[in-house]
């Protein structure tokens, strides 16, 4: 489902997104999973703390 809407998004036909796709899926992990490491350590997760 996620892949059908990156290629909807994207515009693209499915020769040309499939690079895409791979390259975003392979970074974007270690983005979210860096900004919550960020988040959590300036404490922006647990504001009541």
């Amino acid at each position: 489902m996620a892949g059908l809407t990156v290629c909807v998004w994207s515009g693209r036909s499915a020769e040309g997104w499939s690079l895409w796709r791979k390259l975003r899926y392979s970074v974007t992990p270690p983005v979210y999973l860096i900004f919550a490491i960020v988040l959590i350590a300036r404490g922006g997760l647990f504001p009541w703390a």
